[in-house]
């Protein structure tokens, strides 16, 4: 959010302040309010598969480890490759938020560009390609956050 006035960090990281949609725009919820979320970290979408030879060779030092293929409709695009690091990234512990801030989200899920992991202490990538999963009322892990 640009021009916002996050504040300064608190000691574990995260900003004094955060904007949200006023009460009135955050009324009637259309989407489930979820104020608890996963942080998975990066993953692929869809399978991947071992580097194959020639590739091991070409991107050699680069750290590659698996190729994720993408579907005929991403063309151009054919595919990503992924280091051990991204896959292994992600605590897997949950965070909380306030409500006001989960009603922002489920009114725009887009409204944020990134959210905090109390774990980490850091500030990471939400949506279609970011690194955060709802939790459900059930435990279970839920679509994306920001999407």
């Amino acid at each position: 959010m640009s021009g916002f006035d996050y504040g300064g960090k608190l000691p574990d990281g995260q900003h004094e302040r955060h904007p949200m949609l006023p009460p009135e725009e955050r009324k009637p919820m259309v989407r489930p309010v979820r104020t608890a979320y996963r942080h998975l970290g990066q993953r692929p979408t869809g399978l991947t598969r071992p580097l194959t030879e020639h590739e091991q060779r070409v991107y050699e030092g680069n750290g590659y480890v698996s190729f994720e293929p993408y579907p005929p409709e991403a063309a151009p695009l054919t595919g990503r490759f992924w280091t051990e690091q991204q896959l292994a990234s992600g605590c897997g512990q949950i965070t909380s938020m306030g409500l006001s801030l989960a009603e922002t989200y489920a009114v725009r899920p887009t409204y944020y560009g990134r959210t905090f992991c109390a774990t980490c202490h850091d500030y990471f990538e939400v949506g279609a390609k970011g690194e955060f999963v709802w939790v459900e009322q059930d435990g279970t892990d839920g679509p994306r956050v920001g999407t």
